[in-house]
Parts: C-alpha cells; sequence; structure tokens
C-alpha cells in the first residue's frame, strides 16, 4: 500500500532537486506496476484546487482528507487492500 500526499510543496524544491507529486506516482506505478496501482491512497488538505480534484477523479484513488484522525485513515486502508486483494 502506497500512501502518498497529491501536490508538490510550493516553493518549488532547490535546483537539482525534482519534485514529484501524487498524480504523477499514481500514473508511473499504472504504467509499470499496474498490478499496485489499486493500493494507492491520497492524502491532501487541498480538496477545493482543481489539479487535486482532477487527479482524484482520473485515478479513481480513495483519498483522506487533512486534517483527519487515525480511525479515517484506517478505515481507507482496509477498504482498499480488501480491493486490492
Amino acid at each position: 500500500m502506497l500512501s502518498t500526499g497529491s501536490r508538490c510543496p510550493e516553493p518549488e524544491p532547490p535546483s537539482g532537486s525534482a519534485c514529484v507529486d501524487g498524480g504523477q506516482v499514481h500514473a508511473w506505478i499504472a504504467r509499470h506496476r499496474p498490478d499496485l496501482s489499486q493500493r494507492i491512497v491520497f492524502i491532501t488538505g487541498d480538496i477545493a484546487n482543481e489539479e487535486t480534484v482532477a487527479t482524484l477523479r482520473e485515478t479513481g484513488a480513495p483519498c483522506v482528507e487533512k486534517p483527519f484522525r487515525v480511525q479515517q485513515f484506517i478505515e481507507v486502508v482496509s477498504k482498499t487492500m480488501g480491493k486490492a486483494l
């Protein structure tokens, strides 16, 4: 199971560093390890952002909104792992 943020932090990382957002991680996994693509859960505090909404819609991956309670996260992970098996 992979839990990833949905967006890169601002400002951009220092020169020479790469910033990869959750949508890019999902796309890479879907291309290279499609068997794992159903095991991704996004975590975001930016659900009002159009890019975030588009990524969630395109991937179909579940999302836990920040702030969240640990029990909420556990429930989403349990459902996700159950679907993946």
